[in-house]
């Protein structure tokens, strides 16, 4: 509980490291806690005050420990929970790109050291102030100052070694005095004569300020750094506003064409509903058309392992092939879905496989399986390349198939990358 008091401590002081971490915390909560929970805008605001809530308490802390009186603690708090608020509303990943601007002005906090006076104080995992968290501190710290060896002395002391070890103290002490008078003067006698130039004194100026101090100095001293600074700050800011906007609007377009097209297929589905009677016709002249494809085929070429292929009148691509005993007529059919199964598709031993328009069986044992002319190109080329290919349950080897088309006038043009 001390360590939760001393989050929520409005009295006490943060040095650097523990202002990081806190604000770092904070920013990565709610990054995840939103997109975890995206959905519940209620819980996420909630988060997202809580939070806010730590920020103030840290930054007060923070500038206390820097001895800044301005009240930045409002401006970061209050731009985090902007920025938040914005990111929730907008509900878009590029929106989180608006918290760089409560991080900058963290940033530029932790350039500030920590005030001399309170610079000696003991911190405790980076706090200092009411609230006790002596108890975070490792054992072996504590217990390590009682570790002090202590000599034994004897009790009886004649006179005149008291009054020797007095002499010899007094002496030691006077011996320090005058080295430090010495001293003194000497450096008095430095700075009148001239001797510790300018450059000196700079370069021991230097030693002592600090990197954050100086950076800050030499930055924001530059009156056109704070321009550009400025100018960068707010065109990013409005950069990302529009992104995030245009982003959060597109979604709803693609909803709303989502809700159409649903619509429009609930339609859709509602007409073949009601026309289900006619579906049956539609089998049948689908059936009429496979077999006025098969038979206008035409350009018959021998494949090695006892297939046959043929050009329709469109030039689709016609696979025959001699198999057990079966009624004639329609085997399956692309137009009403239906049919063997095993027909729906002519699979390769890689690539993708290709639909059939339709798998029809003539004379009992004959079977043909009717392919689109736009998919010609493809399927000869993967009889071509291919080792086998399975349909209807046959399987095929696909072994010599390149030459034996290569060498045909009809079927040769579909090899070639421009066919």
């Amino acid at each position: 509980m001390p360590f939760l008091y001393a989050i929520f401590c409005l009295k006490g002081f943060d040095n650097r490291h523990r202002f990081f971490v806190t604000s770092l915390v904070a920013f990565i909560s709610f990054i995840v806690t939103s997109t975890l929970l995206f959905s519940d805008f209620t819980l996420n605001f909630i988060v997202l005050l809580l939070l806010t809530i730590v920020i103030f308490f840290s930054t007060t802390r923070r500038l206390r420990d820097a001895d800044i009186t301005k009240k930045w603690q409002l401006v970061l708090a209050g731009l985090f929970l902007l920025t938040g608020l914005l990111t929730l509303l907008i509900e878009n990943n590029s929106s989180y790109y608006l918290l760089i601007l409560p991080a900058l002005i963290c940033a530029l906090l932790l350039t500030y050291p920590s005030n001399s006076k309170v610079a000696d104080k003991h911190y405790i995992l980076g706090y200092y102030g009411p609230v006790n968290l002596s108890d975070h501190i490792k054992k072996s710290d504590t217990v390590q100052s009682h570790k002090v060896r202590i000599e034994p002395t004897l009790m009886t002391q004649s006179t005149g070694e008291q009054c020797y070890s007095e002499d010899f103290s007094t002496g030691q002490r006077s011996v320090t005095t005058e080295q430090n008078v010495v001293n003194t003067e000497q450096v008095s006698d430095n700075l009148s004569d001239g001797s510790l130039n300018s450059n000196s004194h700079n370069n021991w100026h230097n030693k002592k300020t600090d990197i954050g101090e100086l950076i800050r100095l030499k930055l924001l001293g530059n009156r056109n750094f704070q321009l550009s600074a400025i100018a960068g700050v707010t065109l990013i800011a409005l950069t990302i506003i529009v992104m995030s906007a245009f982003n959060a609007i597109s979604p709803s377009d693609s909803s709303h064409e989502k809700l159409t097209s649903a619509q429009n297929s609930s339609g859709a589905e509602s007409d073949i509903t009601n026309n289900f009677s006619n579906s049956i016709s539609a089998n049948a002249a689908g059936e009429n058309a496979i077999k006025n494809i098969v038979s206008n085929k035409k350009h018959l070429l021998m494949m090695p392992d006892n297939f046959n292929l043929y050009l329709s009148v469109y030039q689709g691509i016609i696979i025959h092939w001699k198999a057990d005993q079966a009624a004639n007529g329609q085997l399956w059919s692309l137009l009403s879905g239906s049919g063997d199964k095993s027909c729906q598709t002519i699979s390769f031993n890689k690539g993708e496989a290709i639909r059939p328009i339709g798998v029809l069986v003539d004379n009992g044992s004959d079977y043909f399986a009717s392919f689109s002319p736009l998919d010609s190109k493809e399927l000869i080329q993967a009889l071509a390349f291919r080792g086998n290919f399975s349909l209807c349950g046959y399987n095929f080897s696909l072994k010599g198939s390149q030459a034996v088309l290569g060498k045909n006038s009809q079927y040769a043009p579909f090899l070639e990358k421009d066919a």
